[in-house]
């Protein structure tokens, strides 16, 4: 007989994580804290990880069907990578800061943290993304490492495999690069905002009177939905957390 679980009794625990993601968000990126890029970075993008790790499950379920122990069990076992990898990037973060890019060696635990934390990228992507994405990034990484075999102009020297996980994991450049950048600072403190304010109906204030603006007028829905970015717009002061921030659009007028 085996033992089947419900993955709603994760849901405790990835509430506890949220609000720590928030916290650590509102500290942060609030200007309250100064703290290393590859921390900030890395800590959002774990947060992140684990709550797709808690939330999503592995496979899609039939209606009413539950889980078996093993592959919350092996979440779990991600989860614990995944906060080791950052236990790691928090202790290495001044060398990490200090290194000379592609003279260094990379470590055995570099490349041991460096491919899991590539493996819990692409499974976290799987689940939120589905399969295509992540055989688009697999080609890529594939392509780095083997180029010299491609033919024509599409041949280069190859990339050995411990500087690809540096240019990974151990630099800027790439996971850890400016777009995991941007959402753990600006993008995703007004998503937040965005998100208190939906909760708080403030974006239904904006939507009511978007509406009244224009309840008259050719080309209504479009219209509110401009009016209503465009009060949003002046509370948070620039065109990206208006885009990303949960305000109102067309469909709900």
């Amino acid at each position: 007989m085996s033992l089947s679980l419900d993955r709603s009794l994760l849901k405790p625990a990835a509430t506890v994580v949220a609000i720590v993601l928030s916290l650590f968000q509102i500290y942060f990126t609030g200007g309250f804290g100064v703290t290393d890029a590859h921390i900030l970075r890395g800590t959002h993008l774990t947060l992140i990880m684990i709550l797709v790790l808690l939330l999503v499950p592995s496979r899609k379920l039939a209606p009413e069907e539950k889980e078996g122990w093993f592959p919350i069990l092996i979440d779990l076992a991600l989860i614990a990578l995944a906060v080791a990898i950052n236990v790691y990037v928090f202790q290495e973060a001044d060398n990490i800061a200090r290194r000379l890019k592609y003279v260094e060696d990379v470590t055995n635990l570099d490349l041991f943290y460096g491919t899991g934390l590539v493996l819990l990228v692409l499974e976290a992507t799987r689940r939120t993304s589905g399969w295509p994405l992540v055989i688009v990034s697999g080609g890529f990484l594939a392509y780095a490492m083997f180029g010299e075999y491609m033919p024509g102009g599409l041949a280069h020297n190859g990339i050995e495999y411990d500087r690809l996980i540096e240019q990974l994991f151990l630099l800027t450049d790439g996971i850890y690069g400016v777009p995991l950048g941007a959402a753990a600072g600006m993008i995703f403190a007004f998503v937040m905002f965005g998100a208190f304010l939906e909760s708080s109906k403030m974006s239904s204030l904006f939507m009511d009177l978007a509406c009244l603006l224009t309840r008259k007028s050719a080309g209504g829905p479009a219209k509110v939905a401009i009016f209503a970015s465009a009060l949003f717009g002046t509370i948070s002061g620039t065109p990206p957390p208006t885009s990303m921030a949960p305000a109102p659009s067309p469909s709900r007028s």
